[in-house]
C-alpha cells in the first residue's frame, strides 16, 4: 500500500485501484482496508501517521507530505551484508515499533528484538544498523548507564562496519558515541562527517552530527544542521524542538523561546519539545510558561526521569522549592539511571552550588552524552569561571 502511495506522488488513489494492486484480485473488505491504512499509519515513528497516510472522502487514500525520490541512496544492506531475512527483518520492524513507544519496558523489549534480528541474520548489515541505533536511542533518553550504552552501540555499529565500512547509518552512530561518550572527539567527527559524504540526506546523521558539534562548542554550526534535519524528516520525535535548544546554546534566546513554543504547537504530544521550551522560558524568566511545560513533558513521560527535568529546574529558578525538591527526589530515586547533567541547573537553582558540580563530576565519570548540553547551558552561567567547571570545558575541547 505504501508503495501504491509514493507511486501516485501526491495523488488520490481510489479504494479500487488499492484493491487491485495491494490485494491483488483477491476478495477483500472495506474493514480489511482501514486496517492495513491503521497498521501503515502506526508504522510511522514520528506520531503522525494521520497526517502522512490521508484519507480523501468518498475518493480514496492519498500521502499529505512531500516525497522526493533518492535515485542515489544506498540500500541499508549494501556492501557484504547479505540481503535479510523475512524473519529478521520482522524482528528489526518490531523493535522499531517498540523503540518508538519510548517507555522503559518497550525499550527494553527492542533490543531483544532487534538482537534476535542479528542472531537470524549475524552477516546482515541493517540488523546491525537498527541494533546500534536502538542502543543509541536508548542511551539519549538515558535508560542505560553512559558507558555501558556507548559500549553497546559501538560494538554494534562497529559489526555493521565489518560487513560494510561505508554503511552511513553505522558511521554515524559510531562517529556520535566516539564524540559524545568516549572522548574522541576528533575520531568521531570524522566519522560523522564520512558519513554524511555518502549519505547527505540522512536526517539522524545530521542530528547525531549536530549534537557532536555541540559537544565541540561550534553551536552555530550546530544550529545549521538542525535547520536541515528539520527540513528532512519535519515529523521526528527526536528533533522536535531540538533547534530552541541549540539556539539557547547558541546565545539566541528570544528566537529561542519563540522556536520553543512553535515546535510545542507543531507537536502537541511530544515530550521533547516541551521539556526543551521549559528550559528555554526558565532561561527568560517566564516562569509560569517554564512550569507548565516541564509537567506536560512529565506527564507526557512519567516513567522517563529525564523528562522530569525540566519541571525541577523551573520550580527551582521560579522560587518554588519545596515542590522543587520533591521532583528532584522523584528523579533521584529512579531505578533508572539518574540524569545528573539535567538535574544540575535545579540544583544550582536551589543555592546547591556544590552539589551542582558533584553532578556535572558525576555525568562527567558516568560518560554521560548530556554533560556537553550542560557545558553549554545557560542556567549554569554562573559557574563558569569555577576551575571546577572549567575543567570539564577543557576537556571537551
Amino acid at each position: 500500500m505504501l508503495g501504491i502511495l509514493l507511486e501516485a506522488e501526491g495523488r488520490t488513489v481510489t479504494k479500487h485501484q488499492v484493491f487491485e494492486t495491494a490485494w491483488r484480485g483477491r476478495a477483500v473488505t472495506d474493514d480489511s482496508l482501514s486496517q492495513a491504512v491503521l497498521r501503515l499509519r502506526r508504522a510511522f515513528p514520528c506520531g503522525r501517521g494521520d497526517q502522512i497516510v490521508q484519507r480523501v472522502h468518498g475518493a480514496g487514500l492519498r500521502l499529505g507530505v512531500p516525497c522526493v525520490p533518492q535515485t542515489t541512496m544506498r540500500s541499508p544492506a549494501a556492501g557484504s551484508g547479505s540481503p535479510a531475512s523475512a524473519s529478521a527483518t520482522s524482528s528489526l520492524f518490531s523493535a522499531r515499533e517498540l523503540a518508538g513507544r519510548r517507555n522503559p519496558t518497550d525499550a527494553a523489549a527492542a533490543i531483544q528484538a532487534a538482537t534476535r534480528a542479528t542472531e537470524i541474520d549475524p552477516d546482515n548489515v541493517d540488523s546491525w544498523c537498527g541494533l546500534a541505533e536502538i542502543h543509541a536511542l536508548r542511551l539519549s533518553i538515558e535508560l542505560d548507564k553512559p558507558a555501558e550504552g556507548g559500549k553497546a552501540a559501538h560494538t554494534a555499529a562497529q559489526r555493521a562496519l565489518d560487513l560494510d565500512p561505508d554503511c552511513a547509518r553505522a558511521l554515524a552512530v559510531r562517529g556520535w558515541i566516539l564524540s559524545t561518550v568516549q572522548g574522541e572527539s576528533l575520531q568521531g567527527l570524522h566519522d560523522l562527517e564520512r558519513s554524511l559524504r555518502i549519505e547527505d540526506s540522512y536526517w539522524a546523521a545530521r542530528l547525531l552530527y549536530g549534537w557532536t558539534l555541540v559537544a565541540a562548542g561550534r553551536t552555530q554550526e550546530a544550529v545549521a544542521q538542525i535547520r536541515l534535519v528539520d527540513g528532512l524528516n519535519p515529523w521526528g520525535v527526536w528533533n522536535a524542538g531540538m533547534l530552541s535548544l541549540y539556539l539557547m546554546f547558541d546565545g539566541r534566546l528570544d528566537e529561542a523561546l519563540e522556536e520553543g513554543r512553535r515546535a510545542v504547537e507543531l507537536f502537541p504530544h511530544f515530550d521533547t519539545a516541551h521539556l526543551r521550551r521549559s528550559y528555554i522560558a526558565s532561561v527568560q524568566g517566564a516562569h509560569d510558561e517554564a512550569i507548565a511545560a516541564g509537567r506536560a513533558a512529565a506527564d507526557l513521560s512519567p516513567g522517563l526521569p529525564l523528562m522530569h527535568t525540566g519541571l525541577a529546574a523551573a520550580l527551582a529558578r521560579a522560587g518554588q522549592r519545596d515542590e522543587a525538591l520533591e521532583v528532584i527526589q522523584r528523579i533521584e530515586s529512579t531505578t533508572l539511571p539518574v540524569p545528573r547533567a539535567l538535574l544540575a541547573p535545579a540544583w544550582l537553582a536551589l543555592g546547591a552550588r556544590e552539589r551542582a558540580l558533584e553532578l556535572l563530576q558525576a555525568a562527567a565519570s558516568d560518560q554521560s552524552p548530556y554533560l556537553h548540553y550542560a557545558l553549554a547551558d545557560p542556567r549554569l552561567m554562573e559557574l563558569r569561571g569555577d576551575p571546577a567547571f572549567e575543567r570539564f570545558r577543557v576537556s571537551r575541547l
